[in-house]
């Protein structure tokens, strides 16, 4: 919606109520929702403000999208491969946001691979996304490659 600041408020409140809840007293539907889970939401909230951040600030977002994003691979247990998946294409997406395309092909190769094994409906359409964000920098050989590569992976499974 445009409203960066809030966004960064609520963000720090969710962290704040997240280091104060209990697991015991939440109900059980809570429990898929830990600090990996916040951390990747928030680095994702990030990722989108940095793709339409046209200021300075712009960087700024993006280094925090990537650091929450990473934060969360390394809390993500090993058994959460789709949500491992989702991470590597947030990152994916926060570097090509930024026109970081090198970045942007090693992450989707990661999260290629990752798909490659569970054949999930969600990071398809989370692929979809990212072909589909990678087209104005078609003539690159990373995106090109980038979506070369999605486009086989999305076909292959359906």
């Amino acid at each position: 919606m445009g409203r960066l600041d809030a966004t960064e408020h609520a963000a720090g409140q969710a962290e704040e109520h997240l280091a104060r809840a209990t697991l015991a007293e939440e109900p059980p539907r809570m429990t898929f929702f830990d600090e990996a889970e916040l951390s990747a939401t928030l680095g994702v909230a990030h990722q989108i403000a940095a793709k339409h951040d046209t200021t300075a600030g712009r960087t700024r977002r993006a280094e925090q999208s990537l650091q929450l994003l990473g934060r969360a691979l390394e809390l993500r247990p090993a058994h959460r491969v789709r949500s491992t998946a989702f991470d590597h294409l947030g990152i994916a997406r926060t570097h090509l946001a930024v026109g970081e395309l090198t970045g942007a092909y090693q992450e989707t190769r990661k999260a290629l691979d990752l798909f490659a094994t569970i054949g999930s409906t969600r990071v398809s359409d989370r692929l979809g996304e990212l072909h589909h964000e990678a087209a104005p920098y078609a003539t690159a050989p990373e995106a090109a490659a980038l979506r070369e590569e999605i486009r086989e992976a999305v076909a292959a499974t359906a």
